[in-house]
Parts: C-alpha cells; structure tokens; sequence
C-alpha cells in the first residue's frame, strides 16, 4: 500500500495558494528546488500532473484542484490529531481583531467552545472598523484578524471565509415609498472609514438616488437603534437585521443592489502552534466543521 507524507500535501497547497515555487518555498522553509522535488514526488505517488508552469506562476491542473480539497481536509484531520493529544498542554497569547457584527454573532460561541478546550491560552479581542483593523495588523498590533474585505482590494495571504449578502434596513416608522418619491434617502451609518456605508452610498450615487447623513454611530448596536427610531436607512449582513426590522428585497424596483461582502481571515506570518490552531478552529466553526481552506 501506498501512503503520501503529509509534508507533501502541506507543500502542494502551500504552492497551490503561493502561485510560485520561491513564495511556497519560503512560506514551507525549504528550498525552491526541494519544494519542486516534493511537488515531482507528489505527481509520481498520484500518477497525475498536479500543476502548470506558467511564465509568471503556477495554476493548478483539473487534477490538481481536486487534490486541493481533499489534502486541505486531510490536513486539518492531521492538525486537529495532533492538537487532541497536546491540547491541555498547549499555552499562548493571541491577539485578535474583529469587526463588531463578527464579535456579536459568531465570536462568543468559538471562543467559549475555544476556551473549554485549550484554557491556557489568552485570547484578547478588540473590535474595530476594518480599515482600522488593517492598519494595527500591519504595524504588528495583531496576530489574527477577521475583516471584511472589498472587491478591489485583494490582500495576500488572506484567507476567504465566506461571502455574506448586504442588504438595505430600515425601521417601521421610516416611509421608504416617500423616500423614494422625493429621490431623496436618509442614511444611519458608521463615520468613515466603514465597508458598508462605502458601499451603501456608492450604490446609491451609481443610481443617481440622492441621499442625507442624519446619523453616524460607531457601534452596530447605536446604528440599529437609530433605525428602530426610524431615522432613516442603513446597510447590513442579512443575518444582522434584527426580526423588527425590515430589510428591502434585492428585486425592490427602486433600491440599487448592494454587492455582497467577502469576509476574510489574515494571520501573523510565523505565527505559534496556538495562532495556528486558532486560526483553524475559527474557519472550521464557520465553515461547519468541514473548511475548505487550510494554513499553517
């Protein structure tokens, strides 16, 4: 029987995400011709070509996108093995940024469930506007951040999470038809620099529907309340709108769509065993149980 080194697969995802063998290299600490080695040795032990060599970078074959899936789950199989049995040992210190819809949503039951397994490792979370997340990340200030990404702006290494539709909210008080009867939209929103309230009043001046800032909050919780009073509109993830506020249909005749926001996942480089099994631990909890990225 045949078996395949997990260094090999590690190696080959590495490549997959990298796109050149010196970027794969460096990430894998090996060299560029052991990193091509491993990569032949894969391709022997599969009977398949994995890769194409391109003048600038490395795509991967029909073969190799199969590959892909299937080694990074066996991966996080061979990392969550390793964690099981080192678990109680495990100690660190992360720090970790967050947009504060992620932190209210999903962040209290992956650190909770985090915590119970691994409780000497320190997580200290801080929530902040994504520009601002990007900014501290950059000058060291995090190990792990969470951040909602813009279409035009794609960071390397950053991990995709998932993609999350946006949509227009507003309270029952607020006259939405009288709104858009005098062309004219009365926006809550987050002060600059915020994701959503870019891409809100972007979509808005694309088709030409005037608006007024009547409110900013920095909070999610002041935003919201300010449209349950019915001050005017905001834009949010569609699993944030509470149930007594009304979030307008995409096929609203009048109201311009709003592309979805892409939340991605960066880490530290030469991050400790607990920044990387945090790391795992979050794609997995949101991808559930089955993530379909992998990165050490």
């Amino acid at each position: 029987m045949k078996f395949i080194d997990p260094q090999l697969l590690y190696t080959f995802v590495k490549l997959a995400y990298a796109g050149r063998f010196t970027k794969a290299a460096e990430q894998v600490g090996l060299s560029q011709s052991a990193v091509t080695q491993q990569i032949q040795k894969l391709e022997q032990l599969l009977g398949a070509a994995l890769i194409e060599r391109g003048k600038k970078q490395v795509t991967l074959t029909p073969q190799g996108q199969t590959l892909l899936g299937k080694a990074e789950k066996l991966l996080l199989q061979h990392e969550s093995l390793l964690t099981e049995f080192n678990k109680t040992r495990m100690i660190g210190r992360i720090r970790f940024g967050s947009p504060e819809d992620f932190a209210t949503l999903y962040l209290p039951s992956i650190l909770a469930r985090f915590s119970n397994l691994y409780p000497q490792v320190l997580i200290e979370v801080n929530c902040e506007l994504t520009l601002r997340l990007l900014e501290v990340y950059e000058e060291g200030g995090y190990d792990i951040i969470v951040y909602k990404q813009e279409p035009a702006h794609h960071l390397e290494g950053a991990v995709p999470l998932w993609e999350e539709p946006l949509v227009w909210v507003h309270g029952n008080s607020y006259d939405l038809d009288q709104a858009l009867q005098e062309n004219r939209i009365r926006l809550v929103v987050s002060p600059e620099p915020c994701v959503y309230r870019t891409r809100g009043i972007e979509a808005l001046d694309q088709q030409g529907i005037e608006w007024e800032q009547v409110y900013t909050s920095q909070s999610v919780a002041g935003t919201i309340a300010a449209v349950r009073g019915g001050l005017g509109m905001t834009v949010l993830p569609v699993t944030s709108v509470p149930a007594d506020l009304i979030h307008v249909s995409p096929a609203h005749r009048h109201l311009p769509p709003l592309e979805a926001t892409q939340i991605k996942l960066l880490s530290a480089p030469n991050p400790s065993q607990a920044i990387q099994v945090f790391q795992n631990f979050i794609q997995e909890s949101l991808q559930g149980g089955e993530t379909n990225y992998y990165k050490l």
